[in-house]
């Protein structure tokens, strides 16, 4: 099927903010981009495009009725949480789709396609029926429709945009470090180095050496190293675990989180990086700076955004839209009953997100049957 694109309005429907981002600033070149959060508002008297972020079954099904005595056109890009059918019916419709996630690739293909558009002459461009790019890495851990996480997905979005430090805080499991890496995909460093630092793995004597670097012979045995900041030069790097950080380790960052001046053990030589930092930790800060094993100046020097996941205790709600999405990136057939939802939406989740795939992940080897019942959901210990 071919069709022609109307290029009066483009109309983007979707919840994941990395998808918002990327469409708003590359579909902005043929046509003016208005966002809305279901398909009932958009306008049924102005045709345009319809960019369509796919992650819901029946809020589809509405669009197609919507679409079909419409003049509307539409590109969507396909969560794996749609099923088979809807994607075979969406061949009917779109231009363009794309799975799960805006990789580099397929960011490239889309912005090559709007490029085209922008250079016709005419106010409809046509096209015919393409899949541009099929990715499969999975994308689920901040969906839902909590307020929690919702405010979560808007906070993240705006800390993206800027170049100040960031403090993940959450409870383990929750999604740190996928939230410190969608920062860096969404942000203008996309392109540059992510260096992710354990630095409770990091031995205090010699944390200036392992983070800033050490010319060759700086002491016994001493080979060059650049050391994790300056390999994040003009991208980001990323504290994990920086409650478990000792005072002293803190003390050596205080500088560089100032004004990323580092310089070499062995060396007399400083040089000004070009980094962003993000950070995080599931400790209580506010009590580690109370009983004073967290420094009160090293926090302030990072306290400019501090964005709090929230656990999945605190959004129960939230619980099938994951779960379902994790079943459907894993390619798996299976589904949950309504049961085994309940019970999982009844239980505290300790481990938080990492413990529900766990738990996904029993339930789909250990179940013969295409439905999932409550019985097989486990919750291992915890049972």
């Amino acid at each position: 099927m071919s069709s022609t694109l109307n290029r009066n309005q483009v109309y983007l429907i979707s919840y994941r903010e990395d998808v918002v981002l990327f469409c708003s600033r590359v579909f902005q070149k043929i046509a003016t981009v208005q966002r809305f959060n279901c398909v009932s508002e958009i306008p049924d008297k102005v045709p345009g495009i319809v960019v369509y972020d796919a992650i819901d079954n029946e809020i589809t099904l509405e669009l197609f009725q919507i679409l079909k005595n419409s003049n509307h056109s539409l590109i969507s890009i396909i969560s794996p949480c749609i099923c088979f059918t809807i994607q075979k019916k969406l061949k009917d419709f779109s231009a363009v789709w794309v799975y799960s996630n805006l990789s580099e690739y397929s960011r490239n293909e889309i912005e090559s396609f709007v490029n085209e558009a922008a250079r016709s002459e005419k106010n409809t461009f046509y096209y015919g029926n393409s899949i541009i790019a099929q990715s499969q890495s999975l994308q689920g851990l901040f969906t839902g429709i909590s307020g929690g996480i919702q405010k979560f997905r808007e906070d993240l979005q705006k800390v993206s945009r800027l170049d100040t430090p960031v403090l993940l805080l959450g409870e383990t499991g929750c999604g740190k470090t996928t939230a410190a890496r969608l920062i860096h995909e969404l942000s203008d460093r996309r392109n540059g180095p992510f260096v992710h630092v354990n630095v409770g793995e990091v031995v205090p004597s010699l944390c200036e050496s392992t983070f800033f670097g050490k010319t060759s012979g700086a002491y016994t045995d001493a080979k060059a190293d650049t050391g994790f900041c300056h390999k994040s030069n003009h991208g980001i790097i990323f504290f994990d675990e920086i409650g478990l950080s000792k005072q002293m380790v803190q003390g050596s960052l205080l500088t560089f989180l100032e004004n990323q001046m580092i310089t070499p053990v062995g060396s007399t030589k400083s040089e000004k990086l070009d980094t962003r930092i993000i950070l995080a930790t599931n400790a209580d800060i506010k009590s580690m700076i109370m009983d004073g094993s967290f420094r009160r100046d090293f926090f302030h020097r990072i306290d400019n955004h501090v964005l709090t996941i929230p656990s999945l205790r605190q959004r129960p709600e939230d619980i099938p839209y994951i779960a379902k999405q994790y079943i459907r990136d894993k390619k798996c057939a299976k589904f949950l009953s309504s049961q085994a939802i309940d019970k999982m939406m009844n239980y505290s989740w300790p481990g938080n997100i990492r413990e529900l795939q766990h738990c996904m992940d029993r339930a789909m080897e250990d179940c013969l049957t295409e439905k999932i019942p409550a019985e097989a959901i486990d919750f291992g210990l915890f049972n």
